[in-house]
């Protein structure tokens, strides 16, 4: 089940890509419910989106822990050069904050989503 979660982890950015269409079909199609008519978010749209933003902000920080603590087993270390002057603390740093973000646009998707429905 690790590895099975550390791949999944490595994998978030096609899986951002993957969720970024229908998450654009939904938006267009309740466009009036959360856009006015200047093209700005809505009282309920801004609600929604703050919402996603604070609910997606504890998964992802949770899943750059997980994926810094098993960063042997998420990446390799052929990924530094030799000749490379990246030490493993400040690839463990950067990976940790690239790891958040993208997982918190994940779940920023997905909650403004679903969320979407409930309006």
């Amino acid at each position: 089940m690790k590895t099975f979660l550390c791949w999944g982890i490595s994998k978030l950015e096609g899986l951002f890509a993957l969720l970024v269409w229908p998450a654009m079909f939904i938006i267009g199609d309740k466009e009036q419910l959360v856009f006015n008519q200047q093209g700005n978010l809505n009282a309920d749209g801004w609600i929604l989106f703050l919402t996603a933003i604070i609910g997606a902000a504890i998964p992802a920080i949770f899943t750059a822990i997980y994926a810094v603590k098993n960063f042997d087993e998420v990446t390799s270390h052929s990924m530094l050069f030799r000749l490379s002057r990246t030490g493993m603390l400040d690839s463990k740093i950067k990976y940790f904050f690239r790891t958040m973000f993208i997982a918190g646009l994940n779940w920023t998707m997905v909650i403004f989503t679903v969320g979407l429905f409930f309006v």
